[in-house]
């Protein structure tokens, strides 16, 4: 596995006994990705599955339910809660399926992790089955912009990751020989100061880097960072920051 990626699990193992607690924003974005992906015959993959905190409603929409995460501590979490399903540590980007073994496929904010949206695109259609059906919520571009623009403001740097925007993730999946149908929904969750705000990214293991140009955070950066905040982008004592996610339905055709 990349050094990358190990990283990345290392990340949302640590958090994992934490992550349901404080993934709120995250908690209704899978929600809306729910109310979209219909249900199956046979067996649903859940692609980043977590904690498998949504397995009740996915269980309800299938007749058998296999998630797939980069993180063995998420994982860990989600066999002690869920018994009746199946779990394998794994890459989005890599699975170790084989082809046309998954009668839907499920994704809720772990996508925005694959260094290749055209390869996770690939791997998703190879595993689905002619005439099968997925709902994929991926973190886009445009997220955490009020962040970006702060941290720009007093040393010019982007703090934080670069994501693919919605019409990439969209480009990927046709390519890979999906239909495809995309919208992009932002969501806003708001702190009392810079501190809270960058713990609800850190205790939910979403702080890894995917860039290595960045420059750490002193405290004298951290409390600049919070005065443009204020200034900018405060509204009633209340700090904001956006997730800007692409919902992107998808069907394989048949052959």
């Amino acid at each position: 596995m990349p050094e990358l990626k190990q990283r990345i699990a290392r990340q949302f193992s640590r958090a994992a006994t934490m992550y349901d607690r404080f993934a709120d924003i995250q908690a209704d974005i899978a929600f809306d990705a729910l109310s979209l992906l219909p249900g199956c015959d046979g067996t649903l993959l859940d692609i980043g599955c977590g904690t498998s905190r949504y397995a009740k409603q996915l269980l309800s929409k299938c007749s058998h339910m296999l998630g797939v995460d980069l993180a063995y501590g998420m994982l860990s979490q989600a066999r002690d809660s869920v018994s009746n399903a199946d779990w394998i540590c794994a890459d989005a980007e890599d699975l170790p399926l084989a082809a046309q073994s998954v009668n839907g496929v499920f994704s809720s904010m772990a996508l925005q992790w694959c260094s290749s949206a055209e390869q996770a695109m690939l791997e998703c259609a190879r595993v689905m089955r002619p005439g099968a059906r997925g709902t994929l919520a991926i973190m886009s571009a445009g997220s955490f912009t009020e962040l970006h623009k702060c941290r720009q403001m007093i040393d010019g740097q982007l703090l934080g990751n670069r994501f693919f925007d919605s019409q990439h993730w969209h480009s990927a999946a046709e390519k890979a020989g999906l239909r495809t149908a995309s919208h992009t929904r932002a969501y806003t969750s708001w702190h009392p100061d810079i501190l809270s705000l960058l713990n609800s990214i850190r205790h939910i293991g979403a702080s890894t880097l995917t860039q290595t140009d960045h420059r750490p955070l002193n405290r004298r950066s951290l409390l600049r960072l919070e005065h443009e905040y204020e200034q900018h982008f405060a509204k009633n004592g209340r700090l904001p920051l956006t997730y800007n996610v692409t919902f992107l339905q998808v069907i394989k055709n048949h052959e």
